[in-house]
């Protein structure tokens, strides 16, 4: 219930939708009578369930009010009464706002906790760890309850004629791009990860989503340059803006579309310009994929005669042309378009197109993996078909596990698997599609710091030499490297072997 003394308007909202409004020209007043929540007027007896009870000392809109059906408020200075009926054993109503406006419980029905804004008593936690030579250590920690508040990102995908970032009048929108909140981090829109398309003006809107920050990522599209992450950081109950300027690939393009014989888009396809001739692709032969429609663009082509090829997936063959090769004629800053290929399977088990697009990322480590670090990876395989898909391990180390559903793999090796293990990974769809990943890890020890065990000079005098020669130990026999961070500007430390000298002088 909402009413504006100003205008003496009485307004009733049900689920934040404004049901009734009436005029009254009386006023608000003090009454010395206590506020009762709960309790029967008359012959109406209040019938359903009090989630939580405020009173404003303004008049709320209808936007603030259905704002408040899914955040709490701390701190405001006009909320007087804020009762959230979260302790439910005890004779007290605590009251949230600033004003301590405490109640007392009446009558023979305790607050019972219930979905919605109600939060409940802390979930309480304590636990330890031991190192089995009678160390140990605890933590114990409370987690309070509260509603999960969501917000929204939202923005314009367009062309960035003048590369100045900013969405300006008369730019290029741009309809039909996917965007999504790369969660896991392999560059592919997962299934269940935030993601919206834009519409005819090139607008989209993300919504649900928690407060965090979340890496927004554009899906590839042949003929522009993919945009780099996008960090968009989400608050409660807020609409984030996060445009996204798009650049197209310098001209001299060939393009064309992959499709399979029955006209199936054919994404994650390699093409590539023939540069010797020699059917086979080459290292610094232009090269392209395909896009989620099966689109291609060889861009930043200079003019000349360009044989164009692909290498099709294992299963498949090139049926049109018959000999897997366009030959294309490209002028100066030209477009060569059409230059499609068409695509058949050679087994039933490949008729699908099901593969892996995901590769394993080390972080830069290469194929290295420390003992007792923990090796987390998501796959991703697509198939044209657009049926289910599930994981399974074909071959792998003893504790690596994979999410039948999403593709996870996790594996924490331990010091009795150093060395080197195969891993394959396998995926099938509904349409007796078949895929393999195979690749390698190598498990090392961990690195264990090197420790000082020499035990340095006490004293000095001015003008005798010190010679300190600093003993190391290090566990993996590393060669050791020293250096002085500090000291007197004559003192010095020979880096290889770890004889320092000094020879104090007189001031």
């Amino acid at each position: 219930m909402n009413f504006d003394d100003t205008a003496g308007e009485l307004r009733l909202f049900v689920d934040g939708e404004e049901v009734a409004m009436t005029t009254t020209d009386q006023s608000i007043g003090n009454f010395d009578a206590p506020l009762q929540v709960g309790s029967p007027i008359g012959l109406y007896t209040p019938d359903g369930t009090f989630d939580n009870t405020r009173i404003w000392n303004v008049a709320r809109t209808p936007v603030q009010i259905r704002e408040g059906m899914s955040r709490q408020y701390d701190g405001d200075p006009s909320l007087v009464v804020d009762y959230r009926y979260d302790t439910t054993e005890a004779q007290t109503v605590l009251d949230h706002s600033g004003y301590h406006n405490d109640g007392i419980r009446s009558g023979t029905i305790w607050p019972v906790p219930v979905k919605g804004l109600a939060i409940t008593n802390p979930a309480h936690f304590r636990f330890s760890v031991e190192d089995g030579r009678g160390g140990f250590d605890e933590q114990s920690f409370d987690v309070r309850f509260v509603p999960p508040l969501r917000g929204s990102i939202s923005g314009t995908v367009f062309v960035d004629a003048n590369a100045d970032g900013t969405f300006q009048a008369g730019e290029q929108v741009l309809p039909d791009w996917l965007l999504y909140a790369d969660t896991n981090g392999n560059a592919f829109p997962d299934p269940g990860e935030p993601q919206a398309t834009t519409d005819a003006s090139g607008q989209y809107t993300i919504t649900g989503l928690l407060p965090d920050d979340y890496p927004l990522r554009v899906q590839p599209r042949a003929g522009f340059e993919t945009p780099a992450i996008k960090t968009a950081r989400v608050s409660a109950n807020q609409e984030t803006l996060a445009d996204v300027a798009i650049t197209e690939l310098t001209l001299g393009q060939i393009r064309g579309q992959i499709q399979t014989a029955v006209n199936t888009a054919a994404a994650h396809q390699q093409v590539f310009a023939d540069l010797d001739r020699d059917g086979t692709l080459d290292t610094g032969e232009p090269t392209a994929m395909t896009d989620a429609l099966g689109d291609y663009a060889i861009t930043g082509l200079s003019a000349g005669n360009y044989d164009i090829r692909l290498t099709p997936r294992a299963g498949w063959q090139v049926t049109d042309p018959v000999d897997g090769l366009r030959r294309v004629t490209l002028d100066q800053d030209g477009i060569s378009t059409g230059n499609d290929f068409t695509l058949n399977p050679n087994t039933t088990t490949a008729e699908s197109g099901l593969a892996f697009v995901t590769t394993p990322n080390l972080s830069g480590a290469g194929d290295t993996l420390e003992a007792g670090s923990v090796f987390r990876y998501q796959a991703l395989a697509q198939n044209w078909s657009g049926s289910s898909i599930n994981y399974d391990i074909s071959l792998a180390p003893d504790g690596l596990s994979i999410d039948s559903q999403t593709g996870l793999v996790i594996w924490q090796p331990n010091l009795n698997q150093l060395g080197d293990h195969r891993i394959v990974l396998r995926a099938r769809d509904g349409d007796d599609g078949v895929a393999l990943q195979d690749f390698s890890l190598r498990v090392v020890a961990p690195d264990t710091p090197p420790a000082v065990t020499s035990t340095p000079p006490n004293n000095a005098h001015v003008g005798i030499p010190v010679v300190y020669q600093v003993d190391a130990q290090d566990a993996e026999s590393s060669a050791l490297t020293f250096s002085l961070t500090a000291g007197p500007a004559t003192a010095s430390i020979h880096a290889d072997t770890g004889v320092l000298h000094w020879t104090p002088q007189s001031r």
